[in-house]
């Protein structure tokens, strides 16, 4: 079983192969996949987050923040009660293997760090406020557990797809370029 890339690859989702991986297919994919299943006032990519995460970790986890949702290129951005729900452990595997093959290819540990992780939660707390119709807030809900997370000062004002793809490869190629040309 395989999908096929924007680059025309095969990308054999049972069993992905790093070879495979190809940062173009992944920028462009995550620039056209709207965050939130598309529950956002404005089109906002996953493209754009990722960048945005990436801004938020230190020098030495900022690969590992832009490319910590890149499996979703090949997996889809699967909502959180959907993605953890009872009969989805097929799919959390595949994203696993999708995620790890792609750190694999660039060097980076298979383990999210600690540091990213803490980014993705600041950043989604932002995006809520600012991307989302605001609702009520319900005990056990996702606003209500993460209610400790300070959002950034920053008003996040979504990129436009093309932008995002853009700015997603520029910092990739920033953070891979060779000590000497950076």
């Amino acid at each position: 079983a395989f999908i096929h890339t924007f680059s025309g690859k095969r990308w054999r989702v049972e069993c992905p192969n790093p070879e495979d991986v190809d940062i173009v297919d992944i920028a462009h994919s995550l620039s056209l996949m709207c965050r939130f299943n598309g529950s956002v006032r404005k089109f906002y990519s996953i493209a754009e987050h990722s960048v945005r995460v990436r801004q938020i970790c230190s020098p030495e986890n900022q690969l590992w923040g832009l490319l910590h949702d890149s499996g979703e290129f090949a997996t889809e951005d699967v909502n959180r009660p959907l993605k953890y729900s009872p009969g989805m452990g097929v799919y959390r595997l595949y994203e696993r293997k999708t995620q790890a093959a792609i750190m694999q290819h660039f060097g980076q540990p298979t383990e999210e760090p600690a540091e990213v992780k803490a980014a993705d939660r600041r950043l989604l707390v932002t995006e809520q406020r600012d991307l989302m119709v605001k609702g009520e807030i319900s005990p056990g809900s996702f606003r209500e557990s993460y209610a400790e997370i300070l959002p950034l000062e920053e008003t996040i004002i979504p990129w436009t797809s093309k932008k995002a793809e853009r700015e997603f490869l520029a910092r990739f190629r920033a953070l891979t370029a060779p000590a000497a040309l950076r």
